[in-house]
């Protein structure tokens, strides 16, 4: 017995020295701090702006169209920010999108401050903030790799997608305290200083990412672009990645788009059912980064992969067919955890199996896929939910996530074959 403690001791600092190793590198440490800081003040943002919008529309629906405002950039030129990061400097083009995120988050907050604010501007805003992202997620995605390198890459897109999760509590949370308390100007003023925390880590980085090789080609825009498509289309085990992850978009994060409606009409809940169901959902997604960043090798993925698809169908299922808290809370977390390690895992597939030259464009796609295709989903399956209910249409998305999982498991084992 009295070894017993050493001995639990010694495995608990070897799973966490495994599971936050690229911490160990001080380049992606900066970063990292940087990044959580940056994404808790856009978090605060999002909530602070849903705020505003509502105040001054009195309208679900105009929500729904500046959520669309900010997506629709992503989805029609994620491509081009997939470009641009092949062939420029991606620090760079990181700090020159802090910038601008800045500018337009200090301008947002000198608008709502003077009383100049409108729908019509917040529509704009979020478009010109849809701008920044299609240009800076993709480059973002591709950053890592040359941060971390191909050894680590598994473990800090995992951290990268922890990060992420984490703010997502510490952002709302944040409004909670400071909406009341100071208001959204003072929100959108303190995602504007987060941008500098950003830019900052990103310039303290200097020399201490390694140099990549640029694109050579002389091939012009539109012929590198259709390359790109090229080299996706053409290479099976990236095409059907990319299906699965616009499968996994269009369906299966329909869950949380139907949140509120699920904690009306099954539970006949409040706000508090609906913010712990969305805390869950959150903490889910964090556990599943955590297994993926300790578990996830890359001669792995595929494997990770084909299972890790086959889950959020299951879990779907369930939380459609669940009529009480206590189930739709769990449902809720194993669903957005089996949906965090899916999606880690084939975004580490792609950076590892993409030509150097071709990662940012790849991974535009990815995150085009990703982004664009939330928001068409929600059309459909809100339209599906006013007509049969909302149960009955997450158990439709969740047949079709299955199907599609289906078929990515049977293409994996052609290839494979």
């Amino acid at each position: 017995m009295t070894g017993f403690i050493p001995r639990l001791l010694a495995k608990i600092r070897s799973e966490f020295g495994q599971t936050f190793r690229s911490l160990k590198n001080p380049a992606y440490r900066t970063y990292a701090i940087g990044h959580i800081i940056s994404m808790t003040g856009s978090q605060l943002q999002a909530v602070a702006l849903a705020w505003t919008t509502y105040s001054i529309t009195q309208s679900a629906s105009k929500l729904g169209l500046t959520a669309m405002a900010t997506y629709l950039p992503a989805l029609l030129l994620g491509m081009l920010g997939g470009l641009v990061a092949d062939r420029f400097d991606r620090r760079r083009i990181l700090m020159v999108a802090q910038v601008a995120g800045f500018l337009l988050a200090v301008t947002l907050a000198a608008l709502t401050f003077s009383g100049f604010i409108s729908f019509g501007l917040i529509l704009a805003f979020g478009f010109a903030q849809g701008l920044v992202n299609a240009i800076e997620l993709p480059c973002r995605q591709a950053f890592v790799f040359d941060v971390v390198g191909a050894d680590d890459t598994v473990n800090a897109v995992s951290l990268n997608s922890m990060i992420f999760q984490t703010t997502r509590l510490l952002g709302p949370a944040l409004a909670a305290i400071l909406l009341p308390l100071a208001g959204d100007a003072v929100c959108f003023a303190l995602n504007g200083i987060s941008f500098l925390a950003a830019l900052i880590s990103l310039s303290l980085l200097g020399k201490s990412v390694k140099p990549r090789v640029k694109q050579s080609s002389t091939e012009g825009a539109g012929a590198s672009l259709r390359s790109g498509l090229r080299l996706v289309c053409t290479t099976p085990a990236l095409r059907n990645v990319i299906l699965l992850t616009a499968s996994t978009s269009f369906f299966a994060f329909q869950y949380a788009i139907m949140l509120p409606v699920m904690v009306d009409k099954v539970l006949g809940g409040t706000a508090i059912e609906l913010g712990l169901l969305t805390a869950a959902a959150a903490i889910g997604s964090m556990l599943g980064n955590l297994v993926l960043a300790s578990r996830g090798r890359k001669e792995l993925l595929p494997r990770i992969i084909a299972i890790s698809s086959l889950a959020p169908g299951v879990f779907l299922l369930l939380f459609a067919l669940s009529n009480s808290f206590p189930l739709l809370l769990g449902a809720a977390a194993l669903l957005s955890g089996s949906i965090a390690i899916q999606l880690g895992s084939s975004n580490s597939y792609l950076q590892l199996n993409v030509p150097q030259d071709f990662r940012g464009r790849v991974m535009s796609l990815y995150t085009s896929v990703l982004m664009g295709a939330v928001p068409f989903g929600s059309l459909l399956v809100g339209h599906v939910a006013d007509l049969i209910g909302a149960p009955r249409a997450l158990a439709l998305c969740a047949f079709a996530t299955l199907i599609a999982a289906v078929l990515y498991v049977l293409a994996r084992s052609k290839q494979d074959g």
